[in-house]
């Protein structure tokens, strides 16, 4: 290795040192020191071997999780195919053999290491993007297009080339225009059930209060309206059998 480790640095330091008070003050100490040195250090490089592989099995793990999100997501066109990157990782693990040099395995650490935080920051923003396409999907299917369409626009803009968020948004967008545009009907006719209402004609307004609730059988009013157009033309009918019995009376 063309670095030594900071301890072993210190030792030396400490042989070297000018005042022969702070040096080792025999041989014997200083091997001494040395054997227990190599045997920390020897036990660390064991650990990043063992370190090596853990993060190996993480970095399969995430791969898999990677290529399930890139389906679910519809990722087109593709990322880079990660496999052959962690075949090699794998492949120069397999290479290390005892006895082990720190600065090889030190340097295979950092590259399994920072491949798993690139991989896992990855899965972690894809996960986000799938999370909003499930709302937006539930929403969707609950028949609010409106309120789906903000959660396919966020997972858009966290993955712009997800080919399943800009087709579900195409068509919430597609459904909220085509609902706008029943709304719109359906108050225009709620509008002339009033009008008619207000001219005492209650059977067109019963009629127009049909209409509309067929095409938003939600709409209150229209019920409502339609109760009390019922109820007056049952009131001037009852109203009209009383005068012509009174009138039959005399």
């Amino acid at each position: 290795d063309t670095e030594a480790p900071a301890p072993l640095a210190r030792l030396v330091m400490k042989a070297l040192a000018k005042q022969p008070a702070d040096r080792y003050q025999s041989c014997a100490e200083m091997m001494a020191e040395l054997e227990h040195l190599q045997r920390d250090l020897e036990t660390e490089t064991q650990q990043w071997v063992e370190e090596c592989g853990q993060r190996l099995q993480a970095l399969e793990s995430l791969g898999h999780q990677r290529r399930t999100l890139i389906a679910s997501l519809d990722v087109s066109p593709p990322p880079p195919d990660v496999d052959a990157a962690r075949a090699d990782l794998l492949n120069r693990r397999a290479l290390l053999t005892e006895p082990y040099r720190r600065r090889v395995v030190a340097d295979l650490l950092a590259e399994i290491a920072a491949a798993q935080q690139s991989l896992t920051a990855e899965v972690e923003t894809w996960q986000r993007a799938l999370k909003s396409v499930e709302q937006g999907s539930r929403l969707a299917a609950a028949g609010t297009p409106r309120e789906a369409i903000p959660h396919f626009e966020e997972a858009l803009r966290i993955e712009p080339v997800s080919r399943r968020a800009a087709t579900e948004v195409d068509r919430c967008r597609a459904a909220a225009e085509a609902q706008r545009a029943i709304d719109e009907r359906a108050a225009a006719l709620l509008e002339q059930a009033r009008k008619a209402a207000a001219a005492r004609q209650w059977q067109a307004a019963i009629v127009l209060c049909d209409d509309a609730l067929q095409l938003d059988p939600r709409a209150v009013e229209a019920k409502t309206l339609k109760l009390t157009a019922a109820a007056a033309i049952e009131t001037e009918a009852r109203d009209k059998r009383r005068q012509c019995e009174k009138a039959l009376e005399r």
